[in-house]
């Protein structure tokens, strides 16, 4: 429904990690471009085999092809959904409160070295220079520190 969220629902999920890429496109709007190119290159290399495999069975009994390429397309469907909820968790994590967190090489969150539940300070993003300049613009020198 478009009236209504639910958290079972990939244009819902799809779509809570499209609003918040939108709002803060310039900071992450590279890690989702690399997930949704991860998740089409690996379905492309897929391709080949799938069909292949599709034909055989085609060949030896239609029904037995419809019911693998149906476990495909749902086996395919659940994976993109977990992706989409760890991607959309990771994103909430690492950018909460208009900050960055430090990562480690692997990916993982830096911690502080004293708490495996406490980071480093964040990197704080800041705002743009095209932002500045409007502000500049909108509000004159009213907003000009002493």
């Amino acid at each position: 429904s478009m009236l209504q969220y639910s958290p079972l629902s990939m244009f819902w999920l799809c779509n809570r990690i499209a609003q918040f890429a939108y709002l803060r496109y310039n900071q992450i709007g590279a890690e989702v471009r690399q997930a949704v190119d991860d998740h089409e290159n690996a379905r492309m290399a897929e391709i080949p085999h799938t069909d292949r495999l599709a034909m055989e069975l085609w060949e030896r009994d239609p029904l037995e092809a419809r019911r693998f390429l149906t476990d495909y397309s749902l086996s395919t469907a659940s994976d993109l959904f977990k992706r989409w909820q760890e991607l959309d968790i990771y994103l909430l994590v690492k950018y909460i409160d208009g900050n960055i967190k430090r990562q480690n090489p692997d990916g993982s969150f830096a911690t502080n070295g004293h708490s495996d539940s406490i980071p480093p300070a964040p990197v704080y993003g800041g705002y743009n220079q095209h932002w500045k300049e409007a502000v500049v613009k909108d509000t004159g020198e009213r907003l000009l520190a002493p």
